[in-house]
């Protein structure tokens, strides 16, 4: 009888495994869909409402402003924005890069508007942003938004930091990331183009962006 009860527990306790291993396993491909899904449509938010942003402000004309608060998700690698003025029709994509597990995934946000904007690290991290999209014109009165994810200091609009005369050029980039004004913020505040209180990188890649426009 005993060896009887001990084979009849373990019938029951092996099919009861055999329900709660697929229903434990369901319930986390679920739970981790869903994750999947609200991240997806937080990345689809956050880039339509910046381009859709990026437009009004555009066709509204310098110096229109908007600040944009939106969340991203957890890991998000990087946003960039893609241009290629020369070609017809022009390329403005707004992209934003996240990992799903293994696999990276690209998603591209078009616009029919001029674009730029530089991203690192700590502008992709999870959470609250502020985005602030500005409407600006080059010397030459070649119309573009800048995008940045800072908003602590008011964006420069002198593009000819250099103060040569001339349209956007090396000697704009040369004197933004020079030493004389890397990082100096009272002295080049004429060269802080992403609004971060701070001459780096960052704005040596935008003015270098608006070269030749």
């Amino acid at each position: 009888m005993k060896a009887q009860s001990s084979l009849e527990y373990l019938m029951v306790a092996s099919i009861i495994l055999l329900v709660l291993v697929p229903t434990i396993y369901t319930f986390y491909r679920f739970a981790d869909n869903q994750n999947e899904r609200i991240s997806s449509d937080q990345i689809f938010s956050f880039g339509r409402e910046v381009v859709n942003t990026g437009e009004l402000v555009y066709y509204q004309g310098s110096p229109s402003r908007i600040t944009l608060t939106q969340s991203l998700p957890d890991n998000v690698e990087s946003m960039e924005i893609l241009t290629d003025w020369t070609t017809d029709p022009r390329i403005n994509e707004f992209v934003i890069a996240h990992r799903v597990g293994e696999v990276v995934n690209d998603h591209a946000f078009p616009s029919q508007i001029n674009m730029v904007g530089s991203f690192d690290a700590a502008d992709v991290t999870p959470g609250v942003k502020n985005a602030r999209i500005q409407a600006m014109v080059t010397p030459n009165r070649f119309p573009f938004v800048i995008i940045s994810m800072n908003d602590e200091c008011v964006i420069s609009t002198n593009l000819d930091p250099s103060g040569n005369g001339a349209d956007i050029d090396s000697t704009d980039t040369n004197h933004c990331g020079g030493p004389g004004c890397q990082g100096d913020y009272d002295n080049c505040n004429e060269c802080d183009y992403n609004g971060d209180c701070q001459i780096t990188q960052k704005d040596v890649e935008i003015i270098q962006s608006l070269e030749g426009r």
